[in-house]
C-alpha cells in the first residue's frame, strides 16, 4: 500500500537525509501522554474540540500506514519548479509520536512534525514527476476510474498531509515517475535533496534517526471523551485503523490477514464533501473484497441506510469497479455504531438492515449490510449482529 507525504524545499531535504515522513499538528496533542487529559472530571482540556478534531483526523491518517508500506513524497509548488512526486521508500516501523517539546529535527524543519514513521530505500529515483503529468494529463487513460482521484480530490478540498492512493493509482504513478528516469535508479544508499537540480541526490553521510518515538494509541482519550459524553467519532476511527487488523475487529470484517490490507480512511468519494469513514480492500486472483464502513458515536439511523452507504457503493461502483474487469468485486456495506439503548429500536433497525438483499450491478455483488455494535465503559467491546 502506498502513501503521499507532502513536503517543501525546506522539509524534503531532512526526510531524505534522515530517512522519516511526517504530518504536522498545530496545536499540541498532548492528551497522548498526559495523564490529566485523561480524567474525564477535568475539562480544561486547552484544546478546542475544532483542534482535537484535527489532530485525531492526523492520527488516523498515520495510523493507517504499516511496516512494510511505500511512500511518496510531493514537493509542492514554488516559483522555481511545479509540483512534483519523487520516490520510492518503505516504512519500516509503526507510526509514532513525537510531541512539540523537543520536537526532533523541529527547529531545522521550521515545523513540528508529530506524527511520523521511519524509512528506507525501496527504489529512489533522482527526478520527480511534475503534478500536471501525474494528476491532468490523459495520456494512457481511456476511463475516468484510471485518473488519480485519491490526489485529484485532496487538491479540490484541502490540504492534507499524508494521504493514501489506491494500489492502481500508485501502480500508474510510480511508472511515471521510472519512465521519467528513463527507468535508472540511484544506487546510493543515502539521499538528499538538491535544490538547483531540484532532484534527489546520493549523499555520502548516513544520518541515524534519534527522536522520541512514543505511542499512538487513542483509547484512553477516547474512553475520556466517551465518559464526558462528548463526540467521538473521530477517535473512533482512529481507534479502528490502529485495531483493524487485530482481533477482534479483523475477525467481524472479515479481514484476512494473509492476503495484503489496502486500509483508507476519510476516503473521498466525490468532488462534494462526501467520504467513506474506513474502507478496506483485499484482492486474490479472482476476487476483490471491498468493506465499505461507517461509524457513529452514536445510535445508528435510517438515513445510513438510505442515503449515504447507497451514495458510497454507486461511487466503488463507477470508479473502482471497472479497474477490475476480469474479478468479481464484493462490495460489503459495515455499520460500526453505538448499541441501542432500547431493544425493541436495535430490532426494528436489524429489520431495515436485512431488507436489502444481495445484488448483482455488472461483474460487482452488493451484499448485505453488516452490522456491528459497540459498547463502550471502561473498555470496549464490538459485538456483530447481522
Amino acid at each position: 500500500m502506498y502513501h503521499v507525504f507532502v513536503v517543501n524545499d525546506v522539509t524534503f531535504k531532512y526526510h531524505l537525509e534522515y530517512l522519516f515522513a511526517g504530518t504536522c499538528a498545530l496545536q499540541n496533542p498532548d492528551f497522548l501522554e498526559d495523564s490529566e487529559y485523561r480524567n474525564p472530571l477535568n475539562k480544561n482540556d486547552g484544546v478546542t474540540p475544532k483542534q482535537e478534531l484535527s489532530i485525531c483526523g492526523m492520527i488516523a491518517d498515520v495510523s493507517r500506514i504499516r511496516p512494510g508500506d511505500k511512500v511518496i513524497f510531493y514537493l509542492t509548488q514554488t516559483v522555481e519548479h511545479e509540483g512534483m512526486f519523487f520516490g520510492v521508500f518503505t516504512v519500516t516501523g509503526k507510526s509514532f509520536f513525537d510531541s512539540n517539546e523537543d520536537n526532533y529535527l523541529g527547529h531545522q524543519l521550521a515545523v513540528n512534525l508529530n506524527f511520523r514513521v521511519t524509512l528506507s530505500p525501496d527504489i529512489v529515483y533522482a527526478k520527480g514527476v511534475s503534478e500536471r503529468e501525474a494528476l491532468d494529463s490523459l495520456i494512457g487513460i481511456s476511463h475516468p476510474s484510471q485518473m488519480c482521484w485519491s490526489l485529484i480530490y485532496r487538491k479540490l478540498k484541502g490540504k492534507r498531509g499524508c494521504t493514501m492512493i489506491t494500489d492502481y493509482e500508485a501502480y500508474r504513478l510510480v511508472n511515471l515517475i521510472k519512465k521519467a528516469n528513463n527507468g535508472r535508479e540511484l544506487k546510493s544508499k543515502c539521499f538528499t535533496y538538491d535544490n538547483e537540480l531540484n532532484q534527489i541526490t546520493g549523499n555520502e553521510q548516513r544520518n541515524p534517526y534519534r527522536g522520541t518515538k512514543s505511542d499512538l494509541d487513542i483509547k484512553d482519550r477516547m474512553l475520556v471523551k466517551a465518559a464526558r459524553q462528548n463526540k467521538y467519532e473521530a477517535h473512533l476511527q482512529a481507534y479502528v485503523l490502529q485495531h483493524i487488523d487485530k482481533k477482534p475487529l479483523k475477525d467481524l470484517l472479515n479481514i484476512d490477514t494473509n492476503v495484503p490490507l489496502w486500509v483508507g480512511n476519510e476516503v473521498s468519494c466525490g468532488v462534494g464533501m462526501q467520504s467513506i469513514d474506513v474502507m478496506t480492500q483485499q484482492c486474490t486472483q479472482k476476487d476483490v473484497y471491498i468493506n465499505v464502513v461507517e461509524l457513529k458515536c452514536v445510535e445508528p439511523y435510517d438515513d445510513i441506510l438510505n442515503k449515504q452507504l447507497p451514495k458510497y457503493e454507486d461511487w466503488i461502483l463507477d470508479y473502482i469497479s471497472p479497474l477490475y474487469p476480469k474479478n468479481k468485486v464484493h462490495i460489503r456495506p459495515i455499520i460500526i455504531a453505538k448499541s441501542f439503548g432500547q431493544e425493541e429500536q436495535k430490532n426494528r433497525f436489524i429489520d431495515k438492515c436485512q431488507s436489502v438483499s444481495t445484488h448483482m450491478i455488472g461483474n460487482s455483488i452488493v451484499e448485505p449490510v453488516c452490522y456491528i455494535e459497540y459498547d463502550i465503559g471502561k473498555d470496549i467491546k464490538f459485538t456483530k449482529l447481522i
